[in-house]
């Protein structure tokens, strides 16, 4: 990541030019030059990849952003990962290079689209960033008893005594999965880049992590411990590092990876989460509700797959909100044989039904709701006659012998 900002601090004869590689400062000679040595003639062109000497850079190049403002080193550093949305004070160009072919690239701010000249071309980027969010925290050199970070979905739990950074973190969350990935057949579909911009680069000790993926991760749905955590260096396109081969644990509903016992992890760099070889979930392929007559309606369901289930809960409604349990069913575990259940209510009102679907590791899938019409359940209470000045009579619909309901009587009052 290359960044370079020219400030002439508010002088007519003097131009400051800093250069930043990877958001940190890179000395140079002549950094404070007068004169034209940044040529800013109106009507002169803007080049990319060349100057105006013909000298082409030979290379990738990705994410190109120009600026009417000074851009300060922390403004350079927490949005080196980070698409922007084109609404950013001070943005006059910007060329994300996503065409696939042409000769020209598009400026999504105000049309100064730039053309492709020599030899040059659109190719696949392999530049780490995308859709995401950042935090910052800065950190001293050593820590006696153990360190936590807790930011951006992301905690670092560094070993008791362990070398700090001794400067700035800047951990990014991108929604998307990076470029090379490990190649798993599972992968979760973000991840994070964990920039250390402090004085210690090596020599860390961090001994667990704990990743959080956000709940409609579609890994999420496929339950086993074997989810391994990724590591490689932060400005890296190349292979990854298995730093550990099966998660400690594992909180399905939340989308929470643990990652405890950790050794090797000395350094800061980009972090996922995959798997090779998954235990699918159970797979659900039918659930009914049908009313047979005015008193009973069959629950049905079907699946094709049950590895690490533990039971079956058929929960019902009166107002599709509030659900409780009527039924438990253990589930018989099949692997790939098909599996069906059912289950006869025979308080068969109007109703809406699910199924919940709870694992061994208590973590659970909700089906569809399924409504089934009828009569009303609500309980409908006639008071006669009214007024009166001696007996009173209740008559209540909807309600068998074996049942029982409580009654309060109060007066205008208020007192029972």
């Amino acid at each position: 990541h290359i960044a370079v900002v020219r400030n002439n601090c508010g002088s007519s004869t003097r131009i400051d030019v800093t250069l930043y590689v990877d958001g940190a400062v890179e000395s140079l000679s002549g950094s404070s030059n007068t004169g034209n040595s940044i040529n800013t003639a109106t009507g002169q062109k803007l080049w990319v990849g060349m100057d105006h000497s013909n000298r082409g850079w030979s290379g990738n190049i990705d994410e190109v952003r120009v600026w009417s403002v000074v851009r300060t080193q922390n403004d350079i550093r927490n949005y080196m990962h980070l698409t922007l949305a084109g609404t950013e004070t001070g943005l006059e160009a910007y060329y994300q290079f996503n065409e696939s072919s042409g000769t020209s690239a598009g400026d999504k701010m105000y049309g100064y689209h730039l053309t492709m000249n020599g030899s040059a071309q659109f190719g696949t980027s392999t530049v780490d960033i995308g859709v995401g969010s950042m935090a910052a925290t800065t950190l001293g050199s050593t820590g006696t008893s153990g360190v936590e970070v807790d930011l951006n979905n992301l905690q670092i739990d560094f070993a008791d005594g362990s070398t700090l950074p001794n400067g700035e973190l800047v951990i990014f969350r991108i929604e998307d999965s990076p470029a090379n990935s490990p190649g798993d057949n599972y992968e979760g579909s973000e991840h994070w880049v964990v920039r250390n911009f402090g004085s210690n680069q090596t020599g860390l000790n961090v001994s667990a992590l704990k990743l959080t993926l956000d709940p409609s991760d579609p890994i999420l749905a496929y339950h086993t411990n074997t989810f391994k955590l990724y590591k490689r260096a932060s400005g890296s396109d190349g292979a990854w590092t298995t730093m550990a081969s099966e998660a400690t644990s594992i909180d399905y509903v939340y989308g929470i990876f643990c990652f405890e016992g950790l050794s090797g992890f000395t350094s800061f760099s980009q972090l996922m989460v995959g798997s090779t070889g998954l235990v699918l979930p159970v797979t659900l392929t039918r659930f009914e509700a049908t009313r047979m007559d005015d008193t009973e309606v069959l629950i049905e369901w079907a699946t094709s797959y049950e590895e690490n289930c533990q039971l079956y809960a058929v929960e019902k409604s009166w107002d599709g909100k509030n659900f409780r349990a009527i039924e438990i069913l253990d589930c018989e575990n099949r692997g790939t044989q098909a599996g069906s259940y059912r289950h006869r209510d025979r308080e068969a009102y109007a109703a809406y039904y699910r199924l919940r679907q709870v694992d061994e590791d208590q973590s659970y899938t909700l089906s569809d709701v399924r409504y089934v019409a009828g009569e009303s359940p609500y309980r409908a209470l006639e008071v006669y006659p009214n007024p009166s000045s001696g007996a009173v009579y209740l008559a209540v619909q909807n309600i068998s012998a074996e049942q029982s309901i409580a009654l309060r009587l109060i007066d205008l009052r208020g007192r029972e």
